[in-house]
């Protein structure tokens, strides 16, 4: 079965309610994740919507932080993600949303490994690397770098991204040996 990983709803910069992610999921028989940036309520809503419809659902979040680096986190619990969002998210919100006031290192390497323990993060993404500006994998090389190396894989289809892009990343994940596609 074919999943989209990374949809935004209404609780973030979608314009889609989760019954509508839910419906359109349904018509396309495909698995989805709602990853709102730096909210929860949007992907919990969806979940539960789809258990009741039969569809394949998973709980995510886009956390982006002040630098403006994005991870994708995906969550095998949803009472955790939820404790994920109000514990470490929630009180460093801005008015940007796509922000919070904790930096990315924060999130990263041995640090990640027990937030995975901790909140059941199964599965992390960085997503859509040639983005433009702050975004794009050349923006902190270092930072970049580090991701990488915490993360389980890189975002290789973006709807947002053009098509080359796309395929600079698809083949920037190739490079690191960390693929990953998301439909829409």
């Amino acid at each position: 079965m074919k999943f989209d990983m990374h949809i935004h709803t209404i609780y973030s910069d979608g314009k889609s309610t989760p019954k509508d992610v839910v419906e359109i999921a349904k018509a396309k028989n495909i698995g989805f994740c709602v990853t709102d940036h730096n909210h929860i309520k949007g992907s919990i809503k969806s979940l539960n919507l789809a258990i009741n419809s039969g569809i394949s659902s998973v709980i995510g979040m886009e956390l982006g932080t002040k630098e403006g680096k994005e991870l994708l986190l995906y969550f095998k619990d949803s009472f955790l993600a939820e404790q994920f969002y109000i514990k470490e998210v929630e009180s460093y919100k801005t008015s940007r949303m796509t922000r919070i006031r904790r930096c990315m290192w924060e999130f990263l390497g041995e640090n990640l490994k027990d937030l995975k323990d901790e909140y059941k993060i199964f599965f992390t993404c960085y997503p859509h690397p040639f983005a433009p500006l702050y975004k794009n994998h050349k923006s902190d090389i270092l930072l970049t770098s580090q991701i990488l190396k915490s993360v389980d894989c890189v975002e290789v289809i973006n709807a947002t991204m053009s098509k080359n892009a796309n395929k600079m990343a698809y083949f920037f994940g190739f490079k690191k040996l960390k693929i990953y596609e998301c439909f829409n």
